[in-house]
Formats: structure tokens, sequence, C-alpha cells
């Protein structure tokens, strides 16, 4: 049975504006190395996915999402923990895709900025099943995209989505990114 992260995008805004109001907390260590997204590898590594009907469809797991327009993306090797990324054209924002074969309790660690806000909350206002926490990682220099994620429990792992959004772009980086998390399915 297919799961929707339907209001994954507004806890993420939740998150954002709350994040950006200077509310901090600690985080604890993750087992998972950090993310860094693999810019080669071998020849013959398979893609993540493919485009059917208008979704990128993960091959080895439950994962969809729509190819919405204005949404570009980039294929993904199958054997490294990014599944999927896409970049809006107009904002410069990114959408990641991450597939951890492990329960994780906080986000992995990420090089190019430090989460500095991670909430097990419970978010009333925003009915959310699949989401467990919800993160903002500030970038170490103040001109990169401000990261916000949210982390679903999935089949054998764990799937942490992100947005990589620049602060000029904030708002309608939010709101784009809404409408393809909207789309998500597991």
């Amino acid at each position: 049975m297919a799961k929707t992260v339907n209001n994954l995008g507004w806890s993420i805004l939740m998150v954002a504006c709350w994040a950006t109001m200077g509310c901090r907390r600690g985080i604890v260590e993750v087992p998972v190395s950090v993310l860094e997204v693999p810019v080669s590898g071998p020849v013959d590594a398979l893609p993540s996915g493919q485009v059917i009907d208008g979704r990128f469809v993960d091959n080895s797991h439950q994962f969809s999402v729509a190819m919405l327009p204005g949404w570009f993306s980039a294929p993904m090797r199958d054997d490294v923990p990014i599944r999927f990324s896409a970049i809006h054209d107009a904002t410069e924002s990114r959408f990641e895709v991450w597939f951890f074969g492990e329960r994780l309790s906080k986000p992995a660690p990420r090089s190019d900025c430090d989460w500095e806000f991670a909430d097990h909350g419970d978010y009333r206002s925003v009915p959310i099943t699949d989401l467990y926490l919800v993160a903002t990682c500030t970038p170490h220099q103040s001109h990169r995209p401000r990261v916000f994620a949210g982390l679903v429990e999935g089949v054998g792992g764990t799937w942490q989505l992100e947005l990589h959004i620049p602060v000029r772009e904030l708002a309608e980086g939010l709101t784009q990114g809404r409408n393809l998390l909207e789309t998500v399915r597991f």
C-alpha cells in the first residue's frame, strides 16, 4: 500500500519559519557517513530509477515522485544512498531523496551545513503519520542554501527528504518544494 507525504511540505515550512527565528537544539551523532552527492562512479552502475507515466519510480525501493513542470532531475546511481535529485529552474532550489538501510534517530551529517534544529515533535496542526523527524541545516557559508529535511521510516530503513532552498528564494522555493513533496509516494 502506498504511503503519501501530503503534508511534509507544510511541516518543513513550519520548521523553516520556527528555526529561522533563532530556536536551536542539540544534535546527537548519526551512525552514517557524511552526505555527499557522488559525482562519478562505475561506468556500468545502473540508474536508481526511471520515469514512467510522468513519475520517477525507484528501481530498488518503493518510492516515486511526480516530474512537475519547472523541475529537472539528474539520474542517480543505484549503488549509492541518494536515490533522486531534482532542481527547480526558477528558484534554483534542489530536492534530494536519500535512503539509508537503518532507522536514523537524527538526520545524516552533511559537510556543508550543521543540523542546528531537529524535532521529533507531534505537529498536531499538520498531521503527518509517516514523518517522524523534521530538521533544518544551517549552511557554513551564508550564500549557500538552507537545507530543510524530513525523515520517514521505510521498509528496511529511513528516507531522508531534503529541500535545499537559496535564502533569496526562501518563500517561493518552499512553495515549489511543497508542491513536489506532495507528490511523493512510498
